[in-house]
Parts: C-alpha cells; structure tokens; sequence
C-alpha cells in the first residue's frame, strides 16, 4: 500500500472480474479509483512494477483516453489501466480477470498519525448510487448484489427512493432478468426467489416512502414491477404442472392448459380462498384464438398497488397468454367468477330485535355511495318466511317501496340490495322486515345485520379503479368478497359494515305512527320514566334534609335557653 498526499493506494495482484474488484474493495474500506487527475496521473507515471505487463482495474468514473477521443464510451463499459508508462484502456468484456487498484482517503486523528477515516465505509454507501447496478446486468447474481445495497441504501437515505432511481432500479433488474434462460431460472431457485424479493422491495420502499402525499408514485408503478414478475413466472411456466411462486406480498399462480381445459377451470387456492372461476368454455371459445396451449397466471397482492381508500383486503390480477401475447377478454357472456379475501375483516354487529304480534321491525341505513351493494341478513329463531321491503327518505308503505324480496327457510335469510335497487340515489334508506304467509309464535326474535361491498377493477388507460363490468356476486361474505366480472385486469373490493340504528331527530313524526316505530316509543318511555322516577327521589330527598335541619336548630335553642335559666339562678 502507498501513500499519496491524503489517501493510500493499494494495488491488489489478486486476478477478479471488474464486479468483484469493486466488492473487493468495498469490503476492505475503500474504493476503486474513480478520479484521474494530474497529480493522480503523476504518482502513477512514477511508480515502477516488476511485472510490466499486469493491468488493472479502475472505477466506473475513470474513462480510457483512446475511448474518449474514439466515442467509445459506453455504459456498459470498464476501465482499466496500464503502468510504466500509464495507459489507460477500455473494455466491454468486464468479466474479464484482472488485478485492481484500491484508493483510500485518509484523516488525522488526534496523536497526529495519519489513518484511514474511520467511516469511509459508509462514506462509499453514501456515494453509491443506482448507477451501480447498470454495469451488471449482464451477471445476474453481481446484479442482484448491488440491488441489495441499493435497496438498503434507499432504506436508510432520506428522501429515498427518488422517482428517478426507483425507476432506474426497476429498468435494470427488468432488464437482468430478461437475460435468463429457462434452464437456467429452473435450476437456480435461489435467483428466482433474489429476483422476486428486489422487486416487491423496491414496491413497498416506493408506496412507504415519507414524501407519497406530496410526491405520489406514478400510476404504472405496479405494471412495471409487476412485468418481472410475469418474466419469471413465464421461465419457470412451461409444462402441464401448475406453477406456485409466494413472494412477501402475495402469490402467483400459473398454469399451462389446453383452450378446452379453460371450461370453468378454477385458478389459485380454494383452500386459502383466493382463487378465479373461469365460465364455459363456449363463452370463452370466440375470444382464445387459435392457440394450442393458453398460460394462465393469477397473482395476489396483500396490499392495494394502486392506493385507494375505496379498496380493502386482497387484490388480484388474471391475465391468459397465448406464448407470444397476451389474450384480452371483453363483455363476456358469462361472468369470472373472482374471489377475493379479506382477513382483518371488521366483525358484524348483530341486533336482535322481539317481533311482536301483527308489528314490523324497521332498520334505517345511511348510504353516501350508492354504487355499493347492501347484503341485508334477517335470521329468525324459528322457521318463517319474512317479507322486506326497501324505500328511499322515508319508511315503507302500501303505496310507497322501492324493492321487495322474501326471505324463506330453504334460503339464508340474506337479501342483497344492488345499486340497480338504489337508483344512483345517496342519503337514508329504510328496510321494513315482517313475517309472510306464518304464524306468529311468542318470543319471535330477528337476529338484523348488514355490510356493503363493491366490487372494481383497475383501468389502465385512465388510471383509475372502476366499477364497469363487475358485481358483488351472491357467496360474499364480511371474511371473503366474490366478484363477477365479464373481463380481464387488476380486481380490487371494498366494505364497511353498516350500523343499525334509530334516528331520534325523527321523534315528532315517529310519534304519528306509534303502531309502527314501536321501538321509539319504548325507548322515550323509558327515558322519561327514568326522569320521573330521579325527580320524585329527588324530591324526597330534599324534604328528609330540610326535616333534619329544622330538628337539629330547635334541639339548640332548648339547650341554650336551660343554661340562661341557671346562670340568672347562681346570680341571685
């Protein structure tokens, strides 16, 4: 090692690739030599080597005088060098092996010796860009090493990831890993799963990064990392096997079929219940083409890519190939059945409600988004059939209602309210639920809940979620949405359970039809009952007090008129 003005150079005999000079260097707490200027120049031209004809590598900022005059310079390209006398040379083959030279900047310290700054290794973390990682994309596994440092250099950066190395990030490792061989993706694991994690890393620091309300990531930022995990799934997909890849946010479900084997396939995991239901293969048939064999990929992410407070719990994405394109499928005949899992669902609340002789049960429901659909459940302690009845503004009447539907033993008790029901009209809306064509029996109780959920994909032409083309489909449930769709994208759902509850500001037209808001009644009954049961307690309380007082204030003048007695007594 030599020692030039503050900094050491250390020239390293050790033969490595360019990629490993670099992670050579790093690791011993320096770097490769990226400035060559005059006085650099001079100490070089100075130094004599035994072994003449030894070349050495030199950083990405050091460009060959024979490139530049030539407009060689590229940025794939390597330097190199040569002593005695110094020449400097470029190469695009940089796996060849050679030695390198490694500079190290030094500080003092307080005894006056100099020594090599104690943080430099930070200080090369600090430097490092994502810049980095364009000369190795032809080397996967350097590749997948400086997308490791990148990753953890964003992570503790502030301000990072920018916009521009964010997508610089995402371009190289989509570019790395569009090199790799089917052999090869299926021999290596361990890359695949590098791969998969980069690219879900660099998806999480973009949407957790500190400036998103003020500086929101692009609208295609999950297409584009989302393309390397296609490119991956596709390497690892040919056969007949179904194709499993879990990765931190998700997983990703492939298949290789026959057009025919379509018929109301089913992809993903019925067990963990996220899985699609393909229709016929007649509906499908007129839209496939003529291809012999259809790759069918559905991925799930836990998280929405496309923040939204109108999407909650999982969110999937189906796409069909057909090996050298992707096939769209538009206004289907029969739906695709999607199912999408919620697990922090929130938990229903249940209201049971005694349904008296020859009365109703009325339940009020607020809706702001009319678009959604209400799933409205009645359970009965015995068997009955239940009618229900639905208006907007005002509770249901002979002569005024919106929908009606029965609810039977054989079914579920469960009636969903669609949009259509709703009429695109926001505000309070009222379901009336009373027995039909039974019996009433003593101690009849309902058992009332409801939750809304909407079903939307994302539109990639105008950037947006949307509700075109899907529904919430009849097995949803809080823990799980089914939504029926007639094409193919990103599907995302979203829910809310509904509180049932009694709008008091109602009181002096509830009270005009008592026979009808039993519940009312009793509830302001009961409050005033209260206060009149506190007002007469309090009332003899007060009158006890005032009686204790009187008691106590005759007792004294007694006392004291006895003692005025005796004391005149004494003086005479």
């Amino acid at each position: 090692m030599q020692r030039f003005m503050n900094v050491c150079f250390e020239f390293v005999e050790e033969s490595k690739s360019w990629f490993q000079a670099r992670s050579s260097c790093e690791k011993r707490g320096g770097d490769l030599l990226e400035v060559m200027n005059s006085p650099t120049k001079g100490f070089l031209n100075n130094i004599t080597r035994e072994r003449n004809n030894f070349t050495w590598w030199l950083g990405e900022g050091v460009q060959g005088e024979s490139a530049m005059k030539n407009g060689d310079v590229s940025e794939s390209n390597c330097t190199y060098m040569k002593l005695t006398p110094l020449e400097l040379f470029v190469t695009s083959d940089c796996n060849q092996r050679r030695g390198f030279l490694c500079i190290y900047y030094l500080q003092s310290s307080t005894n006056t010796k100099n020594t090599i700054g104690p943080s430099h290794a930070s200080r090369s973390r600090l430097k490092r860009s994502v810049d980095a990682m364009r000369l190795s994309t032809a080397n996967i596994t350097l590749l997948l090493e400086e997308a490791d440092k990148e990753l953890l250099r964003m992570e503790m950066t502030p301000g990072e990831p920018t916009n521009d190395n964010r997508d610089k990030f995402i371009e190289y490792l989509f570019k790395g890993t569009k090199q790799l061989t089917k052999p090869f993706a299926k021999k290596d694991d361990h890359i695949v799963s590098h791969i998969i994690h980069c690219s879900t890393a660099i998806l999480l620091l973009s949407m957790k990064k500190c400036d998103i309300k003020t500086n929101p990531n692009h609208k295609s930022l999950f297409e584009e990392v989302f393309k390397i995990f296609r490119t991956i799934a596709m390497l690892l997909g040919s056969g007949t096997e179904d194709l499993i890849i879990k990765h931190q946010t998700g997983n990703i479900y492939q298949s290789s079929r026959k057009p025919a084997d379509l018929d109301n396939a089913v992809l993903g995991s019925e067990k963990d219940g996220e899985f699609i239901k393909l229709p016929s293969f007649s509906a499908l048939q007129g839209q496939l083409g003529d291809a012999s064999t259809i790759i069918a990929q559905m991925t799930t992410f836990s998280r929405n890519p496309h923040p939204s407070s109108n999407i909650s719990g999982t969110v999937c994405s189906l796409l069909l190939n057909n090996g050298l394109s992707d096939i769209k499928l538009t206004n289907l005949t029969e739906m695709i059945e999607i199912f999408l899992p919620r697990p922090n669902a929130s938990a229903l609340i249940n209201h049971t409600v005694a349904l008296e002789k020859d009365t109703k049960a009325v339940n009020m429901i607020n809706i702001s988004d009319p678009d959604m659909t209400i799933i409205f459940s009645a359970v009965p302690n015995v068997n009955v059939s239940l009618i229900l009845t639905l208006s907007h503004g005002s509770p249901p009447s002979p002569t005024f209602s919106n929908a009606t539907a029965i609810l039977s033993p054989t079914g579920d008790y469960r009636w969903m309210i669609t949009p259509e029901m709703l009429a695109q009209t926001p505000g309070i809306w009222y379901v009336d639920t009373r027995l039909y064509n039974s019996t009433w029996e003593p101690g009849l109780t309902l058992s009332i809940n409801s939750f809304v959920s909407k079903c939307l994909y994302w539109d990639i032409e105008r950037e947006l979620w949307s509700i075109d083309g899907c529904q919430v489909g009849e097995k949803s449930t809080p823990e799980r949405t089914q939504c029926l769709c007639d094409h193919l994208t990103l599907f995302g759902s979203s829910f809310f359970v509904m509180p049932n509850y009694v709008d008091i500001s109602r009181t002096g037209e509830l009270f005009s039809t008592v026979s009808q808001n039993y519940v009312v009644l009793a509830l302001l009954c009961a409050f005033f009952g209260l206060y009149l049961i506190t007002l007469i307690w309090a009332c003899y309380a007060d009158r006890r007090s005032r009686s204790k007082v009187s008691h106590k204030t005759g007792l004294f003048v007694c006392v004291f008129h006895i003692k005025c007695v005796v004391s005149s007594q004494n003086a005479v």
